[in-house]
């Protein structure tokens, strides 16, 4: 079965439906097509609002625990925080949230076609869903498929003990101890987070400095207030080995000066980047030019394929470390 659009955008992340609800605002025929079960892409379901309102709940939660500093007074129950109600709250915002765009692309005439798209040749898709196979045409397709956490050589997440943002984004309580691998801007959001919430906190990075990619002096400012905070951190080193255990995983990590230094915490949070989505994205005989993993583009955002273009996480900007974050995309 073929259908005739203008704009097709794989992918209904901040790129992609960005690109969709223009492209209709403009009369173009558009379907976006999407695999997940609701709109949003990673920035609603898996990064920006839901971190933002764990770090809104650690936030109120630090500010009862400090309360005499404000001069209020608290009962004698000790402050505790629920964090089933936590994750209920946080869900809420991104039901919400979800169902908007959903009325965006019906208020614009969207198509959301469900399933997984495949470039076939320009301008031509194959959509999979659940073993069923169409293929759609359009005159311009987009490629939005965003980014996906990066994983280490040598250490395998295995969604129990040695997680990924995702998982750690999920969490139903707060553990003891917790080891960060990475101090990019989910490694720092997820430790700031944790440590409010009372967990003991480590944050590991290889290179010399927190954020890396940022300022000198924003590295410098970052490092005194997380240590205030009482968060311990370990710059120049490198997690060599973690074995996941019942109900916690043993790390090793080499220091600067070859020390080595073992671990034993709760959970090792893997944050060290994010990837991009292009497993699978075009046939064998489709030439798509990638540069480490990236769709590569021109100014126009225009790929090699002609008529196809590319947009948010999933591209280079041809700049190494360009920040994947939804205001970019």
């Amino acid at each position: 079965v073929t259908s005739e659009y203008d704009v097709v955008i794989v992918g209904a992340g901040t790129g992609g439906y960005v690109a969709a609800i223009r492209a209709a605002q403009l009369g173009q025929r558009t379907a976006v097509v999407e695999q997940q079960g609701a709109l949003g892409g990673t920035c609603l379901h898996w990064g920006c609002i839901p971190t933002k309102a764990l770090l809104e709940h650690a936030h109120a939660f630090k500010i009862v625990q400090d309360a005499k500093t404000w001069g209020i007074t608290l009962g004698e129950a000790a402050v505790s925080i629920d964090m089933k109600q936590v994750q209920a709250r946080k869900n809420r915002i991104i039901k919400n949230l979800s169902k908007g765009l959903e009325f965006l692309f019906k208020k614009n005439k969207i198509e959301w076609i469900r399933g997984c798209g495949r470039l076939l040749a320009p301008g031509r898709l194959e959509v999979n869903d659940n073993g069923t196979s169409k293929t759609i045409s359009a005159r311009e397709i987009v490629l939005a498929t965003g980014s996906t956490p990066r994983t280490v050589p040598g250490i395998e997440i295995d969604h129990h003990r040695i997680i990924t943002s995702d998982q750690a984004m999920m969490l139903d309580h707060t553990p003891p101890s917790m080891i960060i691998l990475g101090s990019g801007a989910v490694g720092v959001e997820f430790a700031s987070i944790f440590q409010r919430f009372g967990v003991d906190v480590t944050l590991i990075e290889v290179m010399d400095r927190l954020v890396p990619l940022e300022d000198v002096a924003v590295s410098k400012e970052l490092e005194r207030s997380f240590r205030k905070q009482g968060i311990r951190i370990l710059t120049d080193t490198k997690v060599t080995a973690a074995m996941s255990e019942a109900d916690h995983v043993r790390v090793e990590a080499t220091g600067p000066k070859g020390e080595i230094e073992h671990f034993e915490v709760t959970y090792l949070l893997v944050a060290t980047g994010r990837g991009p989505v292009t497993n699978n994205l075009v046939a064998d005989d489709v030439d798509l030019k990638l540069e480490h993993g990236f769709i590569r583009v021109d100014e126009l955002y225009r790929t090699s394929v002609q008529g196809v273009s590319a947009v948010g996480d999933v591209i280079t900007l041809g700049w190494p470390g360009h920040p994947q974050l939804a205001h970019l995309s």
